[in-house]
This record gives C-alpha cells, sequence and structure tokens, in this order.
C-alpha cells in the first residue's frame, strides 16, 4: 500500500516537487510508530496447566 499511496501523492502534487512525498511519509511514518506501539504491549501467551 505504501508506494502506491506514495505514487497518488506525486502524481496529485507533479508541480510541487519534492514536497509531494511529505504527506505520504508522514502517513507512513505514523503507520510504523503505532505498530511499534502495539508491538511493545504485546504479552508472551501464558501456558495453561492440567488441572
Amino acid at each position: 500500500i505504501g508506494p502506491i499511496m506514495a505514487g497518488m501523492f506525486k502524481d496529485a502534487g507533479a508541480t510541487k516537487g519534492v514536497d509531494a512525498w511529505f504527506p505520504a511519509f508522514i502517513i507512513a511514518g505514523v503507520a510504523c510508530l503505532t505498530a511499534a506501539l502495539l508491538g511493545l504491549m504485546l504479552k508472551p501467551p501464558r501456558v495453561k496447566t492440567a488441572a
């Protein structure tokens, strides 16, 4: 999804030059930070003991 989204932003802002890439990088960066935060909140699975 990332490269496709970046291409859409680049095509939409063809006259803006390098600034056309800025929104795509911000969105991808936020997605990466969200994934890292979710990864830090993971807990290892617990082994159930037979009762």
